[in-house]
């Protein structure tokens, strides 16, 4: 099953891009989204992967949507490091409530993704 959705974290600017499907699909779907360079290898054996640069939203893959508590916690480790990059994106060393609640949106969206499958 091939996925996108784009979560806003703070506002509209700063969003975070969850992605989930195959190699192919991901590597495409990087390269629209500004990361031309990605390499879909780094995907092998892992249960996800957090990417990011300057100037472009952090992008979490994952092989599949999370069913179990492993793939959950490992939406919520990325999801940790996406929005990390979003607080360093605006200089903000913030680690207390708001950031919590950033990471809550993007579980909260992806969890969405399930309920609508």
């Amino acid at each position: 099953m091939k996925i996108e959705k784009k979560i806003p974290i703070l506002n509209d600017e700063y969003s975070v891009i969850f992605l989930s499907g195959d190699s192919i699909y991901l590597k495409n779907q990087c390269s629209a989204w500004g990361y031309p360079e990605f390499d879909s290898d780094r995907l092998i054996n892992t249960r996800g992967l957090t990417i990011h640069k300057p100037g472009h939203h952090p992008i979490i893959m994952m092989p599949r949507l999370p069913n179990d508590p492993d793939s959950f916690a490992t939406l919520a480790h990325e999801a940790c490091h996406a929005v990390d990059r979003v607080f360093w994106a605006i200089g903000d060393s913030n680690r207390d409530e708001l950031f919590a609640h950033c990471v809550a949106a993007i579980v909260r969206g992806v969890l969405k993704i399930k309920k609508r499958k």
